[in-house]
């Protein structure tokens, strides 16, 4: 609905194509949203060290997270952290 094309232009997806889908839809994981005030360590990033914790501040819509670390760090936060390389510490 709302899609406003020629009817010539579109066609329905093959097989093969249906099953690759599918497949890559399986093989991502899915990760729950963040929320405000979640305490979480980084890994994978060049310039945080995987031991430090960091509390949430907000997720975005493109699935970054802006952090800043546990304790202060003089003002300065993380504005844009893919969620992908976060993960919740249970408090």
């Amino acid at each position: 609905m709302g899609l406003r094309v020629k009817g010539y232009m579109l066609q329905p997806a093959t097989e093969a194509e249906q099953a690759a889908a599918k497949a890559i839809a399986a093989a991502a994981p899915l990760l729950e949203p963040l929320h405000a005030g979640q305490v979480v360590t980084v890994t994978g990033h060049p310039k945080i060290t995987p031991t430090d914790r960091y509390v949430v501040l907000g997720q975005k819509a493109d699935d970054t997270v802006k952090i800043v670390k546990l304790g202060g760090e003089g003002g300065r936060y993380w504005p844009s952290i893919p969620r992908t390389l976060l993960t919740v510490v249970p408090v």
